[in-house]
């Protein structure tokens, strides 16, 4: 778990470099989602336990969902997003809602929800948390806050897949 995830940090700040530069691009190929999203989650389902969370997932995926997307562009994501959740988060729950749709032959969707009883975000900072290098309030409550590149990066993922990334506190 640690190498995968150093590993997947090291390739964040090289995309950050990258997209500092140049456009990001999807490297797609043709995965069981079912099983890589599961794989995911259960490692950072370990990751949410050193501090006493717990990751409750629901999933609409069957066993043969293949897709032909970037599996290393969505393990970044939910890193990410879950990750900022358990930092912000003790003993608290982290309910992951994963809905998969498959709109035709050619066209299919991915909605992935994650909640959690953490201290919030203040409305102020709301408006901020997908620029690059931010970092709220809390950052002095909380240790280990990291360089303010996850949400950017997340951000510039997401629409890459043409999609659109939301929060609410």
């Amino acid at each position: 778990f640690t190498t995968q995830n150093l590993s997947l940090l090291a390739n964040q700040i090289l995309d950050f470099s990258i997209s500092e530069h140049n456009k990001l691009f999807l490297n797609r190929s043709s995965i069981n989602l079912k099983y890589q999203i599961d794989e995911i989650l259960k490692s950072l389902a370990i990751f949410t336990e050193s501090k006493n969370n717990t990751l409750q997932i629901t999933s609409n995926l069957l066993e043969d969902t293949m897709v032909y997307t970037d599996v290393v562009k969505i393990h970044q994501l939910l890193y990410n997003l879950i990750g900022n959740s358990n930092k912000f988060t003790t003993n608290g729950i982290i309910h992951v809602d994963v809905l998969y749709k498959k709109h035709s032959s050619k066209q299919e969707s991915l909605t992935v929800t994650i909640k959690d009883n953490g201290v919030g975000i203040s409305e102020q900072d709301l408006v901020h948390v997908f620029e690059n290098h931010f970092q709220g309030d809390n950052r002095i409550e909380i240790s280990n806050i990291g360089a303010g590149l996850g949400l950017n990066l997340c951000k510039e993922i997401v629409e890459l897949f043409s999609g659109e990334i939301t929060i609410s506190s």
